[in-house]
């Protein structure tokens, strides 16, 4: 098994040097438990995490016990079979980042954020089959999902970003 709790990337988050390892120590597995738990992070490392385990030979569950928000909602799709939490959520968001500097530098942030969003509404769409315009206006609205659809909270199982509910 392996547990990934706590923000992706940055000075001591999780990275994917530190899952290529994990991964290595268990190599040769014919399944594998992925226990999570993130409010997200640097989006570069979710992707670097997502493709390790995507690519991963074993058959994958990823078992959300509390929050696979941003980066972590991407790693989470990697999993064969996602198993959610009643207590916890799923969310989603347009990337963001800070910037400085004069206009042109802005323009090209704003750019390189567009490419990310189509990245990531790409990853979600593989997953859950949904078409992108809609994954990219939930992306664009901040979306939540849980077990159960709720006020403006969606229900990841209806949509395909779970597979199966864990009772609290």
């Amino acid at each position: 098994s392996l547990t990934m709790f706590g923000v992706v990337g940055w000075d001591e988050g999780l990275t994917s040097k530190d899952v290529a390892n994990a991964l290595d120590q268990v190599d040769g597995v014919k399944s594998l438990t992925i226990t999570v738990n993130s409010n997200g992070g640097d989006v570069f490392e979710g992707y670097g995490i997502y493709n390790l385990l995507n690519s991963f030979d074993a058959t994958k569950r990823v078992e959300i016990v509390g929050a696979a928000m941003s980066a972590m909602s991407i790693i989470a799709m990697a999993g064969d079979e996602i198993a959610l939490a009643d207590s916890g959520m799923i969310m989603i968001h347009d990337p963001w980042t800070f910037a400085a500097g004069n206009a042109e530098e802005m323009l090209n942030t704003a750019e390189n954020l567009q490419a990310h969003e189509v990245l990531i509404a790409k990853i979600y769409h593989d997953r859950t089959g949904i078409d992108e315009p809609t994954l990219r206006q939930w992306m664009h609205d901040e979306t939540y999902f849980s077990t159960t659809a709720t006020g403006s909270v969606l229900s990841a199982l209806e949509h395909g970003f779970a597979t199966e509910r864990i009772e609290n």
